[in-house]
């Protein structure tokens, strides 16, 4: 199934990915927004734990889904900035529908590729 990028909506947007390491990383966040953008309320929950990064963007009302996916890349640059590290795709899902294959195309190399790419040092708490 192929989704049309511009002509699919989506109330709901789960992102999970993972970081590649053989131990388990010294922290674990949670931390919840609330955005409004052009009258629609996006909550936004992103949660790290471990090795495991998720981020669940949910719409007051149906929103294309290049729209949420635009934010969805904000948030990620935010995070990988914040983490010093990228956190690989594993499952990239909306309204409880499993796209990730097709999304693999639309992510930059740094969430899709093989090996790690470069690790920034975690800012001190």
């Amino acid at each position: 199934m192929e989704i049309i990028f511009e002509k699919r909506y989506c109330k709901e947007l789960k992102y999970i990915g993972r970081y590649e390491t053989e131990g388990l990383l010294s922290y674990n966040i949670q931390r919840e927004w609330a955005l409004q953008r052009e009258k629609i309320k996006y909550n936004v929950e992103i949660m790290t734990v471990m090795n495991r990064k998720s981020i669940i963007i949910t719409m007051s009302t149906s929103v294309l889904l290049s729209k949420v996916h635009e934010l969805l890349c904000k948030i990620l640059r935010y995070e990988s900035l914040f983490d010093g590290r990228f956190f690989k795709m594993q499952k990239y899902e909306i309204d409880n529908l499993d796209i990730t294959a097709e999304m693999r195309k639309s992510m930059l190399s740094y969430y899709e590729g093989e090996k790690a790419y470069t690790k920034f040092s975690q800012p001190m708490n």
